[in-house]
């Protein structure tokens, strides 16, 4: 499964997600949210504003762990047949 990694970047950084939001242009509860993974997808634009406030790739905000189970949602709509 992937999974956001900015909790993690953000920390190594020093910074709140207050700070975070101020130094990116993003609301705090849109950095909120994607920290919780409660965000379903992430915008180009959104991550280009990440990687510039925490001068970073974009691959460094993703981790990948195979062990980790696919969100419930996600196996369900893959087992659903077009038509």
């Amino acid at each position: 499964m992937v999974t956001i990694a900015l909790l993690e970047i953000r920390k190594k950084r020093g910074l709140s997600q207050n700070n975070l939001a101020v130094k990116s242009g993003l609301s705090p509860n849109s950095i909120r949210r994607i920290e919780g993974n409660e965000a379903t997808s992430i915008p180009v634009a959104t991550m280009d504003k990440l990687c510039k406030a925490l001068n970073c790739e974009p691959g460094d905000l993703y981790h990948y762990d195979p062990s980790l189970p696919q969100d419930e949602e996600e196996k369900s709509s893959r087992g659903k047949k077009k038509g």
